[in-house]
């Protein structure tokens, strides 16, 4: 997603990831939402950690160590 923002539609994606593929970043707290921040195409990107702010109960994404 362009922004940090949990309205943002599958319309406003910038791309996608397949299950398993490891996604580098820097994991941000946005207005209480936990987010990744990355690079994607030289621009910031960012992908939702947190499934409850968009009602899911559940964390998108793990951490691994590294």
């Amino acid at each position: 997603m362009p922004k940090a923002d949990p309205r943002q539609t599958a319309k406003d994606k910038l791309g996608q990831k397949g299950q398993g593929e490891i996604l580098e970043g820097d994991g941000v707290r946005v207005e209480g939402v936990r987010w990744l921040r990355l690079q994607h195409e030289n621009q910031e990107a960012w992908v939702l950690i947190d499934g409850t702010a968009i009602g899911v109960d559940r964390c998108f994404l793990e951490p691994v160590p590294g």
